[in-house]
């Protein structure tokens, strides 16, 4: 039960659990909780538009790396 919890643990951005993924072959269920937190801290913490007023695209390309990552896994 400990190794489990290690593994799921938030600590680090979850690196114990992101270790074991990268070291995993596809199809799998990956923890979505990980990826969800990735994409909540991307849509809080970074604004939609730039100080100038245009469309934030790095924003954005991390969003879309978020979702490639969790699709990946399908």
């Amino acid at each position: 039960m400990d190794k489990l919890q290690s593994l799921v643990s938030s600590d680090g951005r979850f690196r114990n659990l992101r270790d074991a993924l990268h070291r995993c072959d596809p199809p799998c269920i990956p923890y979505l909780g990980m990826y969800l937190t990735d994409l909540s801290f991307i849509e809080e913490g970074t604004p939609n538009f730039t100080d100038d007023g245009l469309l934030n695209f790095s924003k954005m390309r991390m969003v879309r790396v978020g979702i490639t990552l969790l699709a990946m896994w399908q």
